[in-house]
């Protein structure tokens, strides 16, 4: 058996394609169901363990195969029917890793070495949390579990150990940053977020080291 890794992120795609692809909830748990039943020929299935990453950078399946020279093709275009997009919109953001590269490509991911800001904490919960929605559906086994075990594992060192989570650790940290750095010379600062989920609500508390600042949330 083979690890195979076929993602998008922030670097291949746009946005609204990676909005496309987002797999949260239901949606995630009946993607891997479905991905469970792919088969490349009669009565035989593409994968034999998967995990899903979906964040708002990145939507990446971690698979376990038996021929991962015909496996990435077939993922790509399972992800592009699921999601009703044409196979050849999506190819060209496409990226896809085996073996080691692609157990390397996990480690780097976890230890937030390949977030849009170097370091991001978030990164870890949500591949925890696809390792765990992933096996809530059967769709882990030995391989996979080892590989996130021992991805989650190097996470938790890299932001114990070393030194790279202790500046800006998200997206919404360094807007709050950069905002701050604007309006530092106002006497009265009264900031408008716009949106009520997780991003906004980091906002909000990174604006709360801030002394003398005033936030309202709009919907």
């Amino acid at each position: 058996m083979s690890i195979v890794l076929v993602g998008i992120n922030y670097r291949t795609a746009p946005v609204d394609l990676r909005e496309l692809l987002t797999l949260q909830g239901c949606a995630l748990r009946m993607a891997l169901q479905e991905l469970g039943q792919v088969t490349a020929a009669p009565g035989e299935l593409v994968v034999s363990e998967a995990v899903i990453l979906s964040t708002c950078n990145r939507l990446e399946v971690y698979a376990s195969v038996r021929h991962p020279g015909e496996t990435e093709g077939a993922i790509v275009r399972f992800l592009a029917h699921i999601q009703n997009i044409a196979p050849e919109t999506l190819e060209p953001h496409v990226y896809q890793r085996s073996g080691e590269d692609a157990a390397r490509h996990l480690m780097r991911v976890a230890c937030g070495l390949d977030s849009m800001v170097l370091g991001e904490t978030q990164v870890l919960g949500q591949v925890t949390q696809a390792f765990e929605e992933a096996r809530a559906a059967g769709m882990t086994g030995p391989i996979l579990s080892h590989l996130f075990t021992q991805a989650i594992h190097t996470g938790k060192r890299a932001r114990s150990e070393t030194a790279i989570s202790q500046h800006t650790t998200s997206v919404s940290h360094a807007g709050v940053h950069l905002v701050m750095g604007q309006l530092r010379q106002q006497a009265s600062r009264r900031i408008l977020i716009v949106g009520a989920g997780e991003m906004a609500v980091m906002a909000a508390e990174a604006l709360r080291r801030y002394q003398g600042v005033e936030t309202a949330f709009i919907n």
